[in-house]
């Protein structure tokens, strides 16, 4: 069993006040993900504390952020890390901006391209990436953030 505090280590470093310009500020809260069936059979999805966790739960990382400045926030770009200790969960990333550029990496945040266009080199040879390879996910917003404009942008990761 891992404390939440290992899973979340590489991420708050990161987030854990950040002040952008133009009065963008965010907050990283990361969540264990419990799925339940009723007794009429629905299925019920529910966000928790990730207080402790075991290989092959499902958390969410959120990303929350808001524009506590006077200006609209043009082109903002906002970066999770993956930490070591999850696997990304393919079609997760999820951005409130439908216009939003989400983009990949492989190489810690070196660089950055679309899922499909994800590769890794691997004795020699280039071959699509795996979601558990990615390191970090990038949303670039089309549309600015108004002021006073709060949001999140959120990603699943399964622990190993």
């Amino acid at each position: 069993m891992l404390k939440f505090a290992t899973v979340a280590a590489a991420s708050a470093l990161l987030f854990a006040a950040p002040a952008f310009a133009g009065g963008l500020v965010a907050e990283q809260v990361i969540e264990l993900v419990q799925t339940t069936q009723t007794a009429e059979g629905e299925i019920k999805t529910q966000f928790v504390a990730a207080d402790k966790v075991v290989p092959g739960d499902q958390l969410i990382y959120r990303l929350r952020y808001a524009n506590e400045g006077k200006d609209a926030a043009e082109k903002a770009v906002l970066t999770l890390p993956v930490p070591t200790e999850v696997a990304y969960v393919d079609h997760s990333a999820n951005a409130p901006d439908p216009d939003a550029d989400v983009v990949f990496s492989v190489d810690g945040g070196q660089n950055f391209v679309n899922r499909r266009a994800l590769t890794v080199t691997e004795n020699g040879a280039t071959r699509p990436a795996r979601a558990d390879e990615i390191t970090h996910i990038r949303f670039t917003f089309a549309d600015p953030i108004t002021p006073q404009e709060e949001g999140e942008v959120t990603f699943r990761a399964t622990v190993e």
